[in-house]
């Protein structure tokens, strides 16, 4: 890409309702509303870096446990339902890493080539993209632990750690920036 040519990336990040965050001074201004400065795009990789390796830490947990399951026996007495679960436990957990670490190789292969635009909005997409399959994971994960360990309260475990990840993850944040957006 030519530099002075605006690239689409460039004007979605620039539109997007960016709020410069510091914890160090009280901003009243709103949303930027021109093209995010050097510094804010560096400052806005590194938090996302920052955020994807918590993350990426928990699902590759999550998928080292579902994976070892299949080598401790148990596989073989459970029923078809649980075999199925267990492959969509597998399936979505794989798909969470992937997409977290997904920003790892777009960020070499766009190295020197002046894209932080592009890799800040794209990077963006994996991480909640990785985020939503890390949320399902985690509950399939509890679901398939319950079928075999506590099967007569299942529904009651799986409804509590569906609540909690949608609650934390979902609830809380968006429940925050609307309080943010509300407040003068």
């Amino acid at each position: 890409m030519r530099s002075g040519s605006p690239s689409p990336w460039a004007a979605r990040a620039a539109a997007a309702d960016h709020r410069q965050v510091d914890d160090d001074r009280d901003h009243a201004a709103g949303p930027e509303t021109g093209p995010l400065a050097d510094h804010d795009i560096d400052r806005a990789l590194k938090e996302l870096l920052e955020e994807i390796r918590i993350a990426q830490m928990g699902g590759q947990i999550l998928l080292g446990f579902l994976l070892a399951v299949a080598y401790t026996g148990v596989l073989p007495d459970s029923s078809d339902s649980q075999h199925n679960l267990y492959a969509w436990a597998i399936v979505t957990t794989t798909a969470a890493v992937a997409l977290l670490l997904g920003i790892v190789p777009l960020h070499r292969l766009l190295f020197g080539m002046r894209a932080r635009n592009e890799i800040l909005v794209v990077g963006h997409v994996l991480a909640v993209l990785g985020l939503l399959a890390l949320g399902v994971g985690i509950v399939l994960g509890v679901w398939l632990a319950a079928s075999f360990a506590l099967p007569g309260t299942l529904v009651p475990v799986v409804v509590a750690a569906a609540g909690f990840v949608v609650g934390s993850w979902i609830v809380l944040p968006l429940g925050v920036r609307l309080w943010l957006r509300r407040r003068p």
